[in-house]
């Protein structure tokens, strides 16, 4: 099984490395590609942040940013969740732990 590790914008000029880490539990092997990026990328990146966090962020009031988290921690909670489910099968492998 293979994966991309994050989110990068499209806004993200360029191609990119990647750093492919492999991690196997029994029989189970998961491929996580991690991109590295460039100084100009990073920079590019690092910028957009701080351009969206004073544009987007800071216009949201306390409850709105609560909701949010409240909403993702609901979804990683919720066992008929995609994200959930991905998640527990996943992470053993990463981890090795295996749930009870």
């Amino acid at each position: 099984m293979k994966e991309v590790a994050g989110y990068l914008p499209p806004s993200i000029e360029g191609k990119f490395e990647s750093k492919t880490l492999t991690f196997q539990k029994n029989e189970s092997t998961l491929e996580v590609d991690l991109p590295i990026l460039t100084n100009e990328q990073i920079s590019s990146l690092t910028e957009k942040v701080k351009r969206n966090s004073k544009t987007i962020l800071k216009s949201f009031i306390v409850n709105d940013i609560l909701d949010i988290l409240d909403k993702a921690i609901e979804r990683m909670l919720d066992r008929s969740s995609a994200y959930r489910q991905k998640a527990e099968k996943l992470l053993p492998i990463v981890t090795g732990m295996m749930k009870k």
